[in-house]
């Protein structure tokens, strides 16, 4: 018999709800999904602000060229984004946080737009191995 436990919470700015058959999966899976998401959520969300990545984004922002010591995890995020952003020949692109924050779209969604925000052109940004972040020009990133 199909027996669905709900699942509830918030995290990355987002309301998440999933179902799950509580015959074909642990019991401890609910409470492992919303701890796994809260780790990413606590590093990688621009709307928390000691998150690792909204101090990238503070390090950043106003710097005309810059280079960054990642951490391992923050590299690893980047890198991924990296290629899709190749692999997509710049259609996917993580430098938007500024892009957003334009549009108003921050953590209490006022959604009130900042022309002069909206009016930057976006900068580059490239990775070194082990773990380096070089940026040129505005650079802002989102995780997600």
């Amino acid at each position: 018999m199909w027996r669905q436990q709900p699942l509830s919470f918030e995290a990355i700015g987002t309301k998440w709800w999933v179902s799950i058959d509580r015959n074909v999966w642990p019991a401890d899976l609910p409470q492992k999904i919303v701890d796994h998401t809260s780790v990413f959520d606590q590093q990688f969300s621009r709307f928390i602000s000691d998150s690792e990545l909204s101090r990238l984004n503070d390090d950043l922002r106003g710097k005309s060229t810059a280079s960054e010591l990642l951490s391992p995890g923050m590299f690893a995020l980047l890198q991924s984004t990296e290629q899709l952003k190749n692999v997509t020949h710049g259609a996917f692109d993580p430098n938007i946080s500024s892009l957003l924050r334009g549009y108003g779209y921050d953590a209490t969604y006022t959604f009130h737009k900042d022309e002069q925000l909206l009016n930057q052109p976006r900068g580059e940004w490239w990775l070194e191995k082990p773990n380096i972040l070089h940026t040129k020009g505005n650079v802002e990133f989102d995780s997600g």
